[in-house]
């Protein structure tokens, strides 16, 4: 049985809190809670998750049963929880996996939206399965509900030599340079979310994807 059978299976013994609906998803934004990593590169998917919910007109509240802030919006015809985990970015998995179970959503229904060094800044890739890259927010989201989630890898790669170490490139604040290129790209980004959500990972990688080769 696979890990999402046996954490589902477990929340169903123990009686789902909410009836499952077939087009509720997730959208979960990687980052770090504190004002000290705020608009630092490992934030990037918190970034894209706060445009949803302004484009969306809602509010995030705090959660404590699921150690998050969390939002309901509607993105193109399914209705989507946004979530952004205040865990800290190794232990995100806790977080996404709690509010998962919590309204029995399948992890093929959970997008991931976080960064991606392999990628340069104002560019992204939908990708399902494969390892965690040496990613610890992907790794623990593995660990708590498997490997079935759409991951929406946001580029955040650099050509420059990196002074401090790969940790201390993804930790450090974006550069003016690259918040301006993604002032330009995160309506887009946002815009590709909704697609995913509305039609599927499928059509969303054969769309998007292909639009980044292009």
């Amino acid at each position: 049985m696979s890990i999402f059978g046996k954490l589902f299976g477990k929340a169903q013994a123990k009686g789902a809190k909410v009836p499952p609906s077939p087009d509720m998803h997730i959208v979960a934004g990687l980052g770090n809670p504190g004002r000290e990593y705020e608009k630092t590169r490992h934030n990037i998917g918190w970034m894209l998750v706060d445009e949803l919910a302004r484009a969306a007109g809602a509010t995030w509240k705090k959660e404590p049963r699921f150690n998050a802030d969390i939002c309901r919006v509607k993105l193109g015809r399914k209705e989507c929880y946004l979530i952004k985990p205040l865990t800290y970015m190794n232990d995100s998995g806790s977080s996404v996996g709690t509010l998962m179970r919590y309204y029995a959503v399948a992890p093929e229904r959970v997008i991931v939206a976080h960064d991606e060094f392999q990628i340069p800044v104002g560019e992204m890739k939908i990708s399902i399965g494969g390892s965690d890259g040496g990613h610890n927010g992907i790794a623990s989201l593995i660990s708590h509900i498997g490997n079935g989630f759409v991951r929406y890898r946001l580029g955040i790669g650099s050509s420059r030599p990196l002074e401090n170490g790969l940790k201390g490139f993804v930790l450090g604040r974006f550069e003016q340079g690259e918040l301006d290129i993604l002032a330009t790209r995160m309506t887009e980004f946002a815009s590709g979310i909704r697609l995913v959500v509305d039609s599927g990972p499928v059509i969303g990688m054969n769309q998007l994807n292909k639009r980044k080769q292009k």
